[in-house]
């Protein structure tokens, strides 16, 4: 029985013909790119472009150099080595607290939590809060197009591409339960959560796998399309009194598969 890495090399050799495929491996990869979700304003990009800035390059949105957390593309549209795509997985998240925003405080507010339980029930700076960003989050899950084209032809559509392609990775929260105000006259809250799948299994499969040349110019975007797109629908809450204290978020795409190198 062939493996995988004698199955794909075949598979290329099948399709084209000529090159020597035994000079080649098949590795196990993934190829991953994340942005900043919003501008300095907070708004929503209505498009967010992936594998178009490769590391050491600014990204738009955030103003920061890409650095290898952000991604491992090394060229500017392109995968460095002939790729087989077999899964598709997308990320969106809350940076952790000494990466947000110093608009507000927002990097040192004590507040900056997920639970809500101070008095009054308003837990200021609190991502949990009713109307917060998790809220804001998980409506967020429910919109938006991923579409990925590689040179001149679409591969992919797929709408609510965070429902559809989650991280199928991390910590799976099961229940996040409810506080009460410290105060004890205070009217008791609820504490919001969002997080995509973690399951493995929801994991958007590619089958049968797609083939990439490293020279095909990548195009992939996660697009709001909706009728309703506005700054109003779209700006991230303010996690404070001060205008512009929204959280910062990352979204990511990543193509799961295998890189097609030569041998050692």
């Amino acid at each position: 029985m062939a493996t995988e890495s004698q199955q794909i090399t075949q598979m290329i050799a099948s399709r084209y013909g000529t090159a020597n495929y035994g000079n080649l491996q098949v590795l196990k990869w993934q190829y991953y790119d994340y942005v900043r979700m919003t501008p300095s304003t907070g708004v929503v990009s209505q498009k967010l472009n992936f594998f178009s800035i490769p590391q050491g390059s600014t990204d738009p949105n955030s103003g920061i150099a890409k650095t290898l957390e952000e991604t491992n593309l090394d060229r500017n549209g392109q995968f460095t080595y002939d790729y087989v795509i077999t899964g598709i997985r997308t990320h969106l998240y809350v940076l952790p607290k000494s990466r947000q925003n110093t608009t507000g405080a927002v990097n040192t507010s004590p507040t900056f939590t997920l639970a809500q339980n101070t008095a009054g029930g308003s837990g200021t700076g609190s991502l949990g809060v009713a109307g917060g960003t998790m809220n804001f989050l998980e409506q967020l899950s429910g919109r938006g197009n991923l579409i990925v084209n590689f040179g001149q032809k679409r591969y992919f559509e797929v709408n609510q591409q965070f429902k559809k392609c989650p991280i199928g990775a991390g910590v799976s929260i099961k229940s996040f339960g409810g506080g009460t105000a410290a105060a004890a006259s205070a009217t008791p809250t609820t504490g919001y959560w969002y997080s995509q799948s973690a399951d493995t299994r929801d994991r958007y499969l590619v089958t049968p796998p797609l083939f990439v040349e490293r020279d095909s110019i990548i195009d992939a975007s996660i697009q709001f399309l909706d009728t309703d797109y506005s700054a109003a629908n779209y700006t991230l809450p303010n996690l404070n009194s001060v205008s512009g204290s929204f959280a910062f978020v990352n979204v990511g795409l990543c193509f799961d598969g295998y890189a097609v190198v030569p041998t050692q």
